[in-house]
């Protein structure tokens, strides 16, 4: 049969089952107890310590699931005490001894005197903590000695009335230890259970607990074979009212819920407290006619033979519900994010309501609610955030979203020293609009349009950094493109408030009154074997702003730098490596003081510096790849860098793998700071025109001009002229010509 796996650690449990450990966490410490009921690692001495350091998070259940634990420990300690007690080498020794009839009933009179209920007086109001806590008066022992000797009454008359059964000591003492203490356990631990499923559902929503196969194909199929594993000390009857519990609880069974059942060959109801009470008589008889009298078999057949048939039918249909919801989240089933209507563009990204993607299943239907994402710098706190993921995931778009909230709400500048190669950021002048031929392959204009989102574009500057206006060949500039012409470019001295300037103009065009805007450099694709002509201009825009920055700080501004790990990677491998690098991380030791923001987007998390990781304030991130060796997992170093618990680590891994979360627009997103939470996002796309794929940038400016026949044409015609001479040695030259 193979080994079965050893339980967890108590305190992993603890840790993980309290309420001040999250959602997630509660929700897998209970996945651990219902795997382990179901095997029979976990039985009911496992289970009582969990649920006594357990709390609820909803308070008004609170005072219920603390009296159900209650006498689920006190129930679950007078049948251990049984045990100790019913020792057959204890009752040897007592049968040793002179008068040990009388000498047994004397201790099973004290074990009764805990199960018993007696009206004592009112206590002295005189009395302090020292009087409360002293030995019970001589009336109050007489009043307990009273009760348990009529509760032992009672548990003869009973015994012998139903069952012709002589009530000796030892009979009495099974009977009240191995019946009426263990049913009341099972009670009590199934009372408790449920709460606490319950409890995780509500806080996510659920109509039910979730679960997956994963989490239980093996175990289902020994159920379905009726293969019972495990703790082999324990009885198969005890594992069955075990997998019981778990069964009931799931379907939210009341304990008193009557349940129609065939009962030889008639219908009859029954309750999961009569199934409770029944398998606590299967217990004691079992007990007895193998340690004290053999004779007792025949009401063990009995009894057992019924216990087997109710539980037989009142299982069947609970675990057919709860087998069929496990084969039901195998389905692949479509998952519909329904995004809040806005009346403007006034969020980058909105969150879901709810936390029930926190067990790593999705649900069918996600609400989403706009977040007020706050894009002001602070001198407090990082201004760092970072995207990751491999292509397609989403971190242009959620880039361009942060982009455009930053010039349309907060009337920033956002300076993208790097384009990606596609050069998108050029195309934010434009509105978003519809091309009707390339409807598949640019679904953001009808998206935004659904949510409310007037299309608009943004005021945009891009800086052509060349030698030659030859290297400017084929690309489609418009009249927003500037050339600067250099002569080294690792030496551009850029005049930061020149560039200002020039953007102030464009912006009035737009109807600000301000400079603000997007301030990119074309990405060229000049890059070859020794040289990266790219990466050697984004090193000497960085350096002069960061430059100009130190007097000028009251213009608002974030850097934005798509595909870092080209810039800042940790294992550099070029002198513009390594001088990016540092170039990047004095920028991010600098934004605070600096008054500025920044956004780094990359696909290669493990290839970014520690500096980069460790001071960033927001990740987001997606479909991020996950390999055996976690050291160069990409997954696993950016969950490395956080401070999450191992439930929500294994909820991330569970939804990284799941086509669903791949397929669709959800990212995660992980706030530092002092509540270190963790959100699922949707972003909402820009306003501006994106990347459409299989157009180049000229075919959209072309479908755009089709589109909108009154519109000026804004194409460059004819060869390009200089606009910032920095070449020859001259430090700068007045601007030659600006592009009509």
């Amino acid at each position: 049969m193979g080994e079965e796996p050893a339980a967890p650690p108590i305190e992993e449990v603890m840790e993980q089952i309290s309420s001040s450990a999250g959602a997630s966490a509660k929700h897998d410490a209970i996945l651990y107890q219902m795997r382990g009921l179901f095997i029979g690692y976990a039985g009911l001495e496992y289970l009582n310590r969990v649920i006594q350091q357990a709390d609820l998070d909803y308070k008004d259940a609170i005072p219920v699931f603390h009296e159900r634990a209650e006498a689920f420990y006190t129930s679950l300690g007078r049948y251990n005490s049984a045990l100790l007690i019913l020792d057959q080498k204890n009752i040897k020794r007592i049968r040793s001894m002179p008068n040990s009839r009388r000498y047994l009933q004397r201790i099973i009179l004290d074990m009764l005197q805990s199960a018993v209920d007696v009206d004592l007086p009112p206590i002295k109001n005189n009395k302090n903590l020292a009087g409360l806590l002293q030995t019970t008066t001589e009336q109050e022992e007489e009043a307990y000695e009273e009760a348990a000797e009529i509760k032992y009454m009672e548990i003869e008359d009973v015994l012998y009335n139903d069952y012709m059964i002589d009530p000796d000591p030892i009979v009495v003492a099974a009977w009240f230890g191995f019946n009426l203490s263990l049913a009341r356990s099972y009670k009590a631990a199934y009372d408790s259970f449920r709460m606490l499923m319950q409890d995780v559902n509500q806080m996510f929503g659920y109509d039910h607990f979730r679960i997956s196969r994963s989490d239980y194909g093996k175990h289902l199929e020994d159920l379905k074979y009726e293969n019972i594993r495990g703790d082999q000390s324990t009885s198969i009857d005890e594992k069955a009212i075990l997998q019981l519990i778990v069964y009931a609880a799931w379907n939210n069974l009341e304990i008193d819920e009557p349940i129609e059942i065939t009962f030889q060959g008639k219908k009859t109801p029954v309750t999961l407290q009569d199934v409770f009470d029944l398998a606590g008589k299967v217990d004691c008889f079992g007990w007895l006619k193998e340690f004290h009298k053999v004779k007792l078999e025949r009401h063990w057949e009995k009894h057992h033979n019924v216990f087997k048939e109710i539980l037989t039918e009142v299982r069947g249909p609970l675990r057919e519900r709860f087998q069929k919801q496990i084969e039901l989240t195998q389905q692949v089933k479509p998952l519909k994010v329904k995004m809040t209507h806005m009346q403007k563009y006034s969020c980058a990204f909105q969150i879901s309501k709810n936390y029930s993607w926190m067990t790593g299943m999705l649900p069918t239907e996600m609400e989403m609610e706009p977040y007020d994402f706050d894009l002001k710098p602070s001198n407090e706190s990082s201004n760092v955030n970072f995207v990751s993921g491999l292509h397609g995931g989403g971190k242009t778009t959620l880039l361009s979203a942060i982009a455009a909230l930053a010039v349309i709400k907060y009337k920033q500048v956002v300076l993208n020293v790097l384009a990606e190669n596609t050069n998108a950021m050029t195309l934010a002048f434009l509105p978003q609009f519809e091309i009707p031929e390339k409807q598949r392959a640019n679904p953001t204009y009808p998206f935004i349009t659904e949510l409310g989102i007037k299309p608009q574009g943004v005021p945009v500057l891009t800086l052509n950094i060349v030698k030659d206006l030859d290297e400017l060949n084929n690309q489609p500039l418009t009249i927003y493109d500037r050339v600067v012409k250099v002569e080294d470019y690792e030496n551009v001295p850029l005049d930061i408030s020149m560039v200002l300037n020039e953007l102030k103009t464009i912006s009035k065009n737009f109807g600000y009154s301000t400079a603000c805007g997007i301030i990119t450099v074309r990405n060229l694709g000049r890059k070859g074997t020794g040289y990266d002509y790219e990466l050697q201009n984004a090193i000497s825009v960085l350096n002069a702003f960061l430059k100009w920055r130190v007097n000028n700080k009251s213009q608002p501004f974030r850097l934005q730098i798509d595909e870092a790990a080209e810039m800042g990677s940790s294992q550099a491998y070029s002198v513009e490596n390594i001088a990016m690098k540092q170039r990047l991380e004095e920028a991010i030791r600098t934004t605070r003081r600096g008054n500025f923001a920044m956004d780094i987007a990359t696909q290669l998390t493990g290839e970014i510096s520690p500096t980069v990781r460790n001071e960033t304030a927001n990740n987001f991130w997606k479909n991020l790849r996950e390999t055996g060796e976690k050291r160069r997992s990409p997954l696993d170093v950016l969950l490395d860098s956080l401070s999450l618990e191992e439930g929500l680590i294994t909820s991330i891994k569970m939804l990284n793998k799941d086509p669903q979360f791949r397929g669709s627009h959800l990212m995660f997103w992980h706030e530092m700071g002092e509540k270190m939470e963790l959100k699922v996002i949707q972003p909402v796309p820009s306003p501006f025109m994106v990347q459409v794929s299989d157009m180049s940038i000229l075919e959209v400016y072309k479908a755009y001009l089709k589109s909108h026949l009154d519109e000026e044409d804004f194409i460059l015609k004819g060869r390009p002229e200089v606009w910032l001479d920095l070449s020859e040695g001259q430090d700068i030259k007045k601007k030659i010509s600006r592009f009509h």
